[in-house]
């Protein structure tokens, strides 16, 4: 049977390169690469990601799109690089470890004079790397999520402070204490318009050229940053600022009962979190007593089969 390794890598290589020239624009007519340039100046084209645009073709996927997008996620990280640098990185970062892991098993194959593992599998072992690099760079996003909840979370009672004598509106609070936390990933996200890397959908480039100038409420900035990051306490204080718009309630005393019912919140999901860990914790200490259970069966376990020898 002839060896399929080398004209699998080769077509593998020769695909990569294809549609590595492809996502460049290689095979893009030139009319076209001219439209969308005078397209692009002027804001007429839709600059969206892939995914966004079949999103709106098809809503069922829009969810799972918005959940899987590497530039969102990249977002959220606070990552500067686009989805081109990434693809690049993590194809490198393939590259070199197919390279040494060929280079490992070419050295070994001088003793034994055959190769000990198969260059398909070096291949697809290296290719692991993308799917490594992808779940690091969903649980980073979490990880600075759960961050800023958990910074604005346990700000809410310095804020009340602050906002008590009026001196410090909703916003300003938040940002004074952001700039007090040790970790920035709050300060991060509110300085200089940092939030906008993920615009509401209505949000297009046309749109924002058109309305460039409009000031945008703190509600409707917070409401955006909330559904675009998924960030819980930011919906919780958009809602706390609108009813204190709208019927005229003292910031303080808002952002107190805020405090409270979040504190509230988050007790109840540690309880939760207790009784769920309850039957891992109860299996931990059953498999703790199998060691003991072996030592006292062993013995018997061997007089009985020497009695029936």
């Amino acid at each position: 049977m002839p060896d399929l390794a080398l004209p699998l890598l080769l077509l593998a290589l020769g695909g990569g390169l294809g549609a590595l020239l492809w996502r460049f624009g290689a095979f893009t007519p030139r009319a076209v690469v001219a439209w969308s340039r005078i397209g692009r100046h002027h804001h007429l084209t839709d600059e969206r990601p892939l995914d966004e645009r079949l999103a709106d073709r098809v809503p069922s996927l829009a969810r799972l799109f918005r959940q899987t997008s590497v530039p969102r996620l990249l977002a959220i990280a606070n990552r500067r690089e686009n989805l081109n640098t990434w693809l690049i990185r993590v194809a490198v970062y393939v590259l070199v470890v197919g390279v040494a892991l060929l280079a490992v098993d070419l050295l070994a194959s001088f003793s034994s004079h055959q190769l000990p593992v198969p260059p398909l599998a070096c291949l697809v072992l290296a290719g692991l790397f993308v799917p490594l690099s992808y779940l690091s760079l969903q649980l980073e996003a979490r990880r600075r999520q759960d961050t800023i909840n958990r910074a604005i979370a346990q700000s809410l009672s310095e804020m009340a402070i602050l906002t008590y004598t009026g001196e410090y509106t909703v916003s300003g609070a938040l940002e004074f204490v952001a700039r007090c936390h040790r970790q920035r990933s709050l300060l991060d996200l509110l300085a200089d318009d940092n939030w906008r890397r993920l615009a509401w959908p209505q949000d297009t480039p046309l749109a924002l050229a058109l309305r460039s100038n409009q000031l945008l409420s703190t509600v409707t900035i917070y409401q955006r940053i909330g559904r675009a990051y998924d960030l819980e306490m930011f919906d919780e204080l958009a809602a706390s600022m609108r009813r204190i718009a709208e019927k005229g309630l003292v910031p303080s005393d808002v952002l107190t009962s805020l405090a409270a019912a979040t504190g509230k919140k988050h007790i109840t999901a540690m309880t939760v979190r207790m009784e769920q860990a309850r039957p891992r914790m109860a299996l931990a200490v059953g498999l703790m007593v199998v060691p003991l259970l072996s030592l006292i069966l062993y013995p018997a376990a061997v007089a009985i089969s020497n009695a029936f020898h």
